[in-house]
């Protein structure tokens, strides 16, 4: 029988709420892997929903950061298609892809 899972929201998570809420825009440069986000997996992150642009054209980011900061339409889009993508990779959906490349790397 599964163990029923219960989500309790503390404190400290409305808080993050509230302030991820205000946030206009995040940068994100990493050029490595260790990094939890990096230039690697970011497009299969954010999908459709974010300005992806090269970290090593300072220009391009100037760009797309200016576009951000001008534009309510844009961000407005973009909002709602990363509502949107945060609907495909979730942890219900990604913890049994994860178990099973383990168990075929164990298995071999």
């Amino acid at each position: 029988m599964p163990i029923p899972t219960v989500l309790i929201k503390q404190p400290r998570d409305l808080y993050r709420s509230r302030c991820l809420n205000r946030i206009t825009l995040i940068q994100n440069t990493y050029l490595t892997e260790g990094s939890s986000i990096n230039s690697s997996s970011l497009p299969l992150v954010a999908g459709d929903a974010a300005l992806l642009e090269n970290p090593t054209e300072i220009f391009d980011l100037y760009e797309a950061m200016e576009a951000l900061i001008t534009s309510p339409s844009l961000r407005e889009k973009l909002m709602g298609k990363g509502l949107e993508q945060s609907k495909k990779i979730t942890w219900e959906k990604t913890t049994p892809k994860t178990l099973e490349i383990y168990r075929r790397v164990l298995a071999n």
